[in-house]
């Protein structure tokens, strides 16, 4: 597969802790690190349900919204068995690494900074303090969650080449 959205997500996100790892928790520039972090991270994880839709010819554009179930939907009105042996793979996988403490605390942090988009020292604040209470150094959870993801996404193109 070639020009994967997965994988130009994933690089931004590396490209955003490189530069939240360079700069302090102080600096006005680790928060806008942060918010393309955190954003990119998700989406490589939701934008490889894109990659693997044109792959296996689903019919589903990348301007279109997709949920795992509306692939799950797709591969089997198609009768198409790779694809539901991906997005089962996608989905049990997915189910684990949300039980991943790091995961559900940045999880987290992608919601109040959702919500508070329009504050965003009350955004700083709310996320530093909510990492600061699961014990994790806010650096070192997302380099961990940036090589969850990673592997996540090199899983997927070693089982479904």
């Amino acid at each position: 597969m070639k020009n994967l959205t997965s994988e130009r997500k994933l690089k931004v996100a590396e490209d955003s802790l490189n530069r939240m790892n360079r700069v302090t928790t102080k600096s006005a520039l680790w928060m806008p690190y942060f918010h393309t972090f955190l954003s990119n991270i998700f989406n490589a994880k939701e934008d490889l349900l894109y990659d693997y839709a044109e792959k296996y010819d689903l019919g589903i554009s990348k301007y279109d919204s997709i949920y795992a179930d509306d692939f799950e939907n797709k591969a089997k009105d198609q009768n198409n068995q790779s694809a539901s042996k991906f997005i089962e793979w996608y989905k049990d996988e997915w189910n684990k690494l949300s039980d991943v403490d790091v995961v559900k605390a940045l999880k987290k942090c992608l919601d109040i900074e959702k919500q508070l988009a329009d504050k965003p020292l009350q955004s700083y604040v709310g996320i530093s303090e909510m990492i600061s209470l699961q014990g994790m150094d806010i650096h070192d959870a997302c380099k961990k969650m940036y090589e969850l993801i990673n592997d996540f996404i090199n899983d997927a193109h070693r089982k479904f080449p």
